[in-house]
C-alpha cells in the first residue's frame, strides 16, 4: 500500500458487540426475505443443528434443493486437511462437494439457490 495512503475497512465489526449486532442484524434480514419469499424458497439452517446431526440436515438440505441426498455430502471438506499436499486433488462432482457442491449444481443446472 503506498506510503501515506489510509483505508477503513467498514464492512468488519471492530468487536464483539459490534459482530454481534451485524450478526442480529443479518438473521432478521434473511428471516424478512424468507417470509416474503416464501417456504418453497427459503430455508433457514442453523450451524448448531448441521454440526449436532450432519446427515438428517443434509438430507433435508438435499430435499429442498431437489437434489438427491448422498452419505459423501457430509464429507464436504474431503482431503482438507491431509497431509500430502503434492498429489494432485481429484476432480469432484458438484454432488461430492457438500454445500458448496449444492450451490454449484445450482449454478450449472439451474436448480433453486439455497
Amino acid at each position: 500500500m503506498p506510503k501515506g495512503l489510509m483505508t477503513e475497512t467498514w464492512m468488519q465489526p471492530r468487536d464483539v458487540a459490534g459482530l454481534g449486532s451485524q450478526w442480529r442484524a443479518e438473521v432478521k434480514a434473511a428471516r424478512r426475505l424468507g417470509r416474503r419469499v416464501g417456504d418453497e424458497r427459503y430455508l433457514e439452517v442453523r450451524y448448531e443443528d448441521l454440526v449436532g446431526d450432519v446427515e438428517s440436515v443434509l438430507r433435508r438440505v438435499s430435499t429442498f434443493a431437489r437434489l438427491a441426498y448422498e452419505p459423501a455430502m457430509g464429507d464436504y471438506a474431503g482431503d482438507v486437511d491431509r497431509l500430502d499436499q503434492t498429489a494432485p486433488a481429484k476432480p469432484q462432482a458438484a454432488s461430492d462437494c457438500g454445500a458448496a457442491g449444492l450451490a454449484a449444481a445450482d449454478a450449472a443446472g439451474g436448480r433453486r439457490r439455497l
